[in-house]
């Protein structure tokens, strides 16, 4: 699938949370999963995902990329001439980068851990019995957490949290029922 999202980050350190800026990117989620039951397919998500941004006053610029892999599961509910839709829930782990271009000078990365879960509802049609067309509406929250050490040589633990609604387009390949 691809995905659009669409959300704000919150910026957490210590015991404050402050908001920070509104966000928009384009995410590549291909799934892979097995009908365990009738309607109840399971699987393994992979999320990649890549977001830029550029500051007109000062040329600077900031690439995201981030990638999540974990479990999902998924429910249909009935068919309905062909349009199965359903509810459907993941979550994951993985990491976050951010490369940090200045307009002169040399550029910085930040890494981090991050986590995350997804929950949705959506639809798929399927044309013939192995193809569908897929759309998909959810929440998401990924929760994105560095250490990084300061001038005074302690560590300092900084979590961004994202909330985000989704909206996917995508395709559905079934190898079996």
């Amino acid at each position: 699938r691809l995905s659009f999202d669409s959300g704000k980050e919150k910026y957490k350190s210590g015991s404050t949370t402050s908001d920070s800026y509104k966000f928009t990117r384009l995410t590549f989620e291909p799934q892979v999963g097995y009908f365990v039951i009738d309607k109840l397919p399971v699987g393994l998500l992979i999320e990649l995902s890549r977001e830029s941004w550029k500051d007109p006053e000062d040329d600077d610029k900031s690439v995201y990329s981030s990638f999540i892999v974990g479990p999902f599961v998924r429910y249909y509910i009935t068919d309905l001439d062909g349009l199965w839709p359903y509810a459907q829930a993941a979550v994951g782990i993985g990491s976050y980068k951010e490369r940090w271009i200045p307009g002169e000078g040399d550029s910085q990365d930040d890494k981090s851990s991050l986590f995350g879960y997804r929950l949705g509802v959506g639809a798929t049609y399927f044309v013939n019995d192995r193809v569908g067309f897929d759309v998909y509406l959810g929440y998401g929250n990924d929760t994105e957490k560095y250490t990084y050490e300061d001038e005074v040589s302690r560590d300092t633990d900084y979590k961004y949290i994202y909330g985000f609604v989704q909206f996917n387009l995508g395709i559905v390949v079934s190898l079996g029922q």
